[in-house]
């Protein structure tokens, strides 16, 4: 699973040190450092066995396989102790740690300290946290100073250590003590007993810290573990993956080992080697370790002769839980339902119910695919579908078959047929009249074609013109000249050759008032006779002239005031409609009366 798709829900709260819950050697979820759903239990590990915290008034109880002077000083108990027993009478105890030392904190917030060689000793008061390891025990107390208790000869001493800028949690190693500072920076005292000296790491952003004979693990607020190998000259360190967030870890001196908890219940070792899942606790000593999963269940391991049967039945108060786990894998395209809600994509999933926490790791199988296509003709071109016919799974793989559907646009091809004729034949059937009809052509493995057909026949305009003269007068029209009064034809041709416009004219002698020629329709086609090109009335005898052309609609389209200049055809540049305009004309003749004509013409094109 990628990490990237992990839904982080860590929960840090500020670096304030509010610590007042039973706790063991563990430092999160109490109050510095709390993330997700993790929480302390009273439980601790030391070096050969372990302590917890129960009862009204907190006593300490412990068990042992080995060592059992940090137990009790009765030499007659002997180890392995399967079955725990009260550690020295000690009473109202908030927080445990162990190694080959020991140390508790009361709830009145003082420190004691006991070994294999001495008893439980008052070392400190106004503690807030501690750390025991092989040899010495750390502390922090309420003002932030630093302490450090250790076996002399014959009794145990106690020093201060050196300042720390705002210091809230210390871990003890073998011949350091790391301190863990409230804006997530990490300083190593080296030589505590007898020559502290202090150097800070290059770490940022640390939320707890862990140590064992050999190393620090310490965690940060992403979830990201970080190693530093301190007894190797420069600390070096290095980031330890892991599949998923880490929320807690566990570690003590003298021992080699750390255990990591992932925020979906998953217990680590170092090598990121899974060893148990459905995880609410771990707990490291030197030569075991041992973790709790949510069935309330302790699970041991001891590496050190034989294991030690321990009688977890037996002891008093368990931690309870409401911890819940679910590992689930799916087919990509599937989804899982869990408590009532679909998931469709990997990742880490949390949420709480009734005070109970809930989470849910999915991810997705190895998935063999078979793809088939298919290509469908269509009206117009599509997106590709795919679509599932069918899927089988088993535990660790899936199998599926696809189908592609691909959308191909059917061919489309527009042909327009424009005639002079009185009919037209398309695939022997004739046609007499204006038609439109589609055609359909079979392409041999592809999509058929479709072509679209109109029909348009071009039909003559007759017209009559009376032409008066006077007498002597020579009549120009169309291109011929007329001398005499007589009844003429004469016709005009559009771009194809047709006869567009079909003149009957009627030229007769007449008074010399103004002639004024208005024809009936003309074709603006830059094609046939330029005198059909324009509308232009034929005037003559006359000194002054206004044309207006207007649409159906009575807009104003064209204007002119020369006897010269007509209209061709376009209004603001762009070609005119075939159909019926109307115009008004007014002129003045030569003897400066003034006449008006108005109607209609057709234009054609």
């Amino acid at each position: 699973m990628k990490r990237a798709q992990l839904a982080y829900l860590f929960l840090f709260f500020a670096f304030a040190l509010i610590f007042r819950v039973h706790a063991q050697n563990t430092i999160v979820g109490d109050g510095f450092g709390a993330r997700s759903w993790y929480k302390p239990t009273n439980f601790s590990a030391n070096s050969y066995g372990g302590f917890f915290t129960c009862g009204p008034e907190n006593s300490l109880y412990g068990w042992a396989y080995k060592y059992p002077q940090l137990i009790t000083n009765d030499t007659n108990i002997k180890a392995p102790i399967t079955e725990p027993i009260p550690v020295y009478g000690l009473k109202n105890i908030k927080y445990h740690t162990g190694g080959y030392m020991a140390a508790a904190i009361k709830t009145n917030d003082s420190a004691y300290v006991w070994s294999q060689r001495f008893p439980p000793t008052p070392v400190l008061s106004n503690v807030e946290f501690a750390d025991a390891g092989i040899n010495m025990v750390a502390f922090v107390q309420l003002d932030g100073s630093l302490w450090l208790t250790y076996e002399d000869t014959n009794r145990l001493k106690t020093r201060s250590l050196p300042s720390i800028p705002n210091p809230v949690r210390v871990g003890v190693g073998w011949g350091v003590v790391y301190v863990l500072s409230s804006n997530g920076e990490v300083y190593c005292i080296e030589n505590p007993i007898s020559n502290p000296t202090v150097v800070k790491e290059s770490l940022q952003s640390i939320i707890d810290i862990k140590l064992t004979s050999v190393s620090l693990a310490a965690l940060d607020s992403g979830g990201r573990v970080f190693e530093i190998s301190y007894k190797t000259t420069g600390h070096p360190s290095s980031e330890l993956t892991f599949p998923y967030p880490i929320i807690a870890l566990s570690g003590q001196c003298d021992g080699y080992l750390h255990l990591f908890l992932s925020q979906n219940g998953n217990c680590y070792d170092k090598s990121a080697e899974l060893i148990d899942s459905n995880v609410v606790e771990i707990l490291s000593g030197e030569g075991h370790y041992q973790w709790m999963t949510n069935n309330r269940k302790w699970h041991h391991v001891h590496f050190y002769g034989e294991p030690m049967k321990l009688n977890w039945d037996s002891f008093p108060c368990q931690p309870d839980n409401s911890v819940f786990f679910s590992t689930q894998s799916f087919c990509l395209g599937d989804s899982v339902v869990y408590r009532g809600k679909s998931y469709h994509e990997e990742g880490l999933f949390e949420f709480t119910e009734n005070d109970s926490f809930f989470s849910l790791t999915l991810s997705t199988k190895d998935t063999a695919y078979e793809y088939w296509q298919r290509t469908v003709c269509s009206t117009q071109a599509a997106p590709p579908k795919r679509e599932r016919l069918w899927s089988y799974q088993n535990d660790s793989v899936c199998e599926a078959l696809f189908v592609d559907t691909v959308f191909v646009a059917i061919p489309t091809l527009n042909i327009r047929v424009v005639t002079c004729e009185n009919s037209v034949s398309v695939r022997g059937v004739t046609y007499f009249k204006d038609t439109s009809f589609s055609l359909v052509k079979k392409n041999k493995g592809l999509c058929d074609s479709v072509i679209d057909v109109d029909i348009q026949f071009f039909k003559s305009v007759d017209s009559s013109i009376v032409i008066g003269k006077c007498p002597g007068e020579i009549i120009e029209f169309n291109g011929q000249t007329y001398r005499k009064q007589g009844i003429y034809t004469s016709k005009l041709l559009n771009h194809l050759g047709c006869d567009s416009i079909r003149f009957t004219l009627l030229v007769q002698d007449s008074t010399c008032f103004p002639i004024i020629f208005i024809p009936d329709a003309f074709t603006p086609n830059n094609t046939g006779p330029s005198l059909n090109n324009t509308f232009l009335p034929h005037t003559d005898r006359m000194i002054q002239f206004h044309m207006q052309i207007f649409d159906r609609w009575g807009a104003k389209l064209f204007e002119s005031y020369d006897l010269a200049r007509g209209w061709d055809g376009t209004y603001q540049n762009q070609p005119a409609q075939d159909g019926v305009y109307s115009y008004c004309i007014e002129v003045e003749s030569l003897e400066h009366e003034h006449y008006s004509f108005s109607g209609t013409f057709t234009l054609i094109r």
